[in-house]
């Protein structure tokens, strides 16, 4: 379900780069990159991945504490990944 799952946001995230079609920060570091730099690919991988880790295996521990912790560390694994694009990119 993972892998279909990626290959869905890699479909989703040529689909809407190609649509919304933004232009990459010109304080680009080290990489030059000739696709659109909205969606970020990396954040929406990120957000496919650890959202339908946290939607399968949650529902499978024991203790709720287990389930909160969990879900958490998935959310916050998907917040600093978007915040690092935002970072790296100089917006801030």
């Amino acid at each position: 379900m993972v892998a279909i799952g990626m290959v869905g946001e890699t479909l989703l995230f040529k689909a809407l780069s190609n649509l919304i079609g933004r232009a990459r920060p010109p304080t680009q570091i080290w990489i030059i990159l000739k696709i659109p730099g909205f969606p970020s690919g990396h954040t929406m991988a990120a957000v496919t991945f650890f959202g339908l880790l946290a939607y399968l295996l949650a529902p499978k521990m024991r203790s709720a504490f287990g389930r909160f912790s969990w879900s958490d560390w998935q959310s916050w694994s998907c917040f600093f990944i978007g915040f690092t694009r935002v970072f790296t990119a100089g917006i801030i």
